[in-house]
């Protein structure tokens, strides 16, 4: 798909059907808890972007850091879609029925051991979001043509707890004068790769 397909409102059909059996991002082979997040896209300026949230410095999980809205499953959710909807609202005010969910990704453990579930879904934009001031700090988007130029992104070889071998993580340029990286970095890459945006997952350049 050539990148400026990516502008068309027919792209959607595009990355529907390229999220259809998607494969795990990073599989556990151990009890976790079972989570999801929302990766939300709106058509902005002639092109689709995805929606990202700033994480206040008060909370005691992933403090300060940029994240997709979610968190873990709730016994009443039923499915793991409804979760990151229900994350979606109550985070940055963004009502479920505005949602149309187009697929999910692959599975992604986190170094919390949460086994994270990506959802993917398409808001309209303008939107007005309602950040919940106690869990988000800031609402952002990066253009998809901006995430996935290789020149904005970055991976080294970590070693990771509870894996024999090193796993690559992946960091972007700042954008709003914020920085992706870590599990959010890894979705987003992952989404990019399976959408046809990537021929192939950035190469780390740095081996500490």
């Amino acid at each position: 798909m050539l990148m400026n397909n990516v502008n068309s409102l027919a792209y959607i059909d595009h990355i529907e059907a390229a999220l259809v059996d998607a494969p795990p991002i990073l599989s556990a082979n151990w009890e976790t808890t079972p989570a999801a997040v929302l990766m939300p896209l709106y058509f902005k300026n002639g092109e689709w972007h995805l929606v990202y949230t700033k994480r206040t410095a008060t909370l005691s999980k992933h403090s300060g850091q940029v994240a997709f809205p979610g968190g873990r499953v709730d016994p009443e959710d039923g499915t793991r879609e409804v979760t990151a909807l229900r994350e979606a609202h109550e985070e940055i005010g963004l009502a479920p029925d505005h949602v149309r969910v187009i697929g999910t990704l692959g599975e992604m453990w986190t170094i919390t051991n949460y086994t994270v579930l990506p959802v993917v879904g398409v808001i309209p934009y303008p939107y007005s979001f309602v950040p919940n001031e106690a869990e988000v700090a800031a609402i952002f988007d990066a253009p998809l043509s901006w995430l996935s130029n290789l020149d904005n992104i970055q991976a080294e070889m970590r070693e990771i707890p509870m894996f024999k071998e090193p796993q690559p993580v992946h960091s972007f340029a700042p954008r709003a004068g914020h920085v992706i990286w870590g599990a959010t970095a890894a979705m987003t890459v992952a989404f990019l790769h399976q959408i046809g945006l990537f021929k192939e997952l950035p190469r780390p350049t740095q081996t500490p």
